[in-house]
């Protein structure tokens, strides 16, 4: 189900379709006027594999965490262990756009270990520590966007390029702190790699060693 731009669309919303729709897989609320009570009503969907909150401005870091753990409240204290459930059918996380940083990352990181494709654009609180710990925990993913991660560096491609060998999507667009050797990082190791975009990325001639996949 997508409901990507239905500004009239809210929190009491998304809890009607987590009642009536309990076994929904795919969820796009883009841009929707959510806060961190939505998040709470999405973890009833045990089903779901695929959600996209791209440009979810009210959804912060604490939310991330609360997913996590899958609980019935935002605030994730010991007195709600008993109640955590997980959402382990969760293949796919769009998060383009919101003000996720490292806490948040590595809260993704803890709590879902079927992701195969995460995308960060445009998410420019990111950071090497945040994104580092999250491809180490997801190793099986296929597809990664971090377009316009302006704060990673050669760092994260070093993690990326050691623990996701079965990339066969990398979008970093812009990506600008990323030095020259980082590059060749994604030709030695990912060989499985159909999509590459490096545009406006400080890359040269010695950069693109990709002999072995000229297949992208």
């Amino acid at each position: 189900m997508s409901l990507k731009w239905c500004l009239g669309v809210g929190d009491l919303g998304v809890g009607l379709i987590a009642v009536k729709c309990k076994e929904i897989q795919s969820l796009d609320l883009s841009y929707l006027p959510i806060t961190n009570k939505s998040l709470q009503l999405i973890m009833k969907l045990q089903h779901l594999e695929d959600l996209v909150l791209e440009g979810c401005f009210g959804i912060d870091d604490h939310s991330l965490a609360a997913l996590k753990q899958g609980c019935k409240s935002l605030e994730v204290t010991p007195a709600l262990a008993d109640s955590l459930q997980s959402l382990s059918a969760l293949q796919s996380i769009k998060l383009d756009g919101c003000p996720v940083t490292c806490s948040g990352l590595k809260a993704i990181g803890n709590w879902c270990v079927s992701l195969r494709e995460i995308s960060l654009s445009k998410c420019l609180e990111v950071t090497d520590e945040g994104l580092s710990s999250l491809v180490t925990k997801h190793k099986d993913l296929k597809k990664l966007d971090i377009t316009c991660c302006r704060k990673i560096t050669h760092v994260s491609i070093a993690h990326i390029t050691n623990s996701c060998n079965s990339l066969t999507s990398l979008k970093m667009e812009s990506c600008t702190l990323v030095s020259k050797e980082a590059f060749v990082l994604i030709g030695q190791r990912c060989h499985l790699l159909e999509e590459l975009d490096l545009t406006d990325n400080d890359i040269d001639d010695e950069g693109l060693p990709f002999d072995d996949f000229w297949h992208c």
